[in-house]
């Protein structure tokens, strides 16, 4: 059984986003499942039954429509984010102490430096965030630590990061939009760039 737990058309400029809570009874589910929850977050968010379809690197598609996408699942939660003109990579994230455990992989040096309290929601935000990114950009393989760049920020409940995705030592997409939010259990990002501006 699933519920709407969230929804904003307008979360961000021409970008909706839905995400539901699935009733397991206790059950923890599979990644395949979580997924199908996913996939209807966005039926959710884009107000119509898509048929959605992945590329061969696994993006997500809507066959026969105009609509960017992005879904994300995390235990008992779907996310998807669509839009009809804008890029889009969203993420959700449970709050766990593990995440302590991969930090180093993922945070460049002086994000490391920048995390002084709360750790657990702020490396779980970053870890988020930086998701996002990769998904936004969805074209190669990208190194989370010293491609996919976050500045200092004040942690809030909610709010936008400066971001930017490294793709070579001479090419930089700068001006990302990032937005996330927090919930009791769980963190949200979703990230957007007008799709004319993407570098490859």
């Amino acid at each position: 059984m699933m519920k709407p737990l969230f929804y904003n058309p307008n979360l961000l400029p021409d970008v909706s986003v839905a995400i539901v809570e699935i009733d397991t009874s206790g059950q923890i589910l599979k990644a395949e499942a979580q997924s199908k929850f996913a996939r209807f977050a966005a039926n959710i968010a884009a107000n119509e039954n898509l048929e959605i379809i992945k590329t061969e690197l696994g993006k997500p598609l809507a066959k026969n429509s105009d609509l960017n996408l992005s879904l994300s699942h995390s235990k008992y939660w779907g996310a998807a984010a669509v839009s009809k003109h804008h890029l889009l990579g969203i993420d959700v994230e449970t709050l766990e102490n593990r995440i302590e455990r991969i930090a180093h992989k993922f945070l460049h040096p002086q994000e490391i430096e920048s995390i002084t309290q709360n750790r657990i929601e702020m490396l779980t935000l970053y870890w988020s965030a930086k998701e996002s990114l990769y998904k936004l950009y969805s074209k190669k393989q990208l190194d989370f630590a010293n491609q996919l760049l976050i500045k200092p920020f004040e942690l809030n409940n909610e709010g936008e990061l400066f971001t930017s995705i490294k793709i070579d030592a001479q090419t930089e997409i700068k001006n990302i939009t990032l937005k996330y939010k927090f919930f009791d259990t769980h963190v949200l990002t979703v990230a957007s760039l007008p799709q004319e501006m993407l570098i490859s």
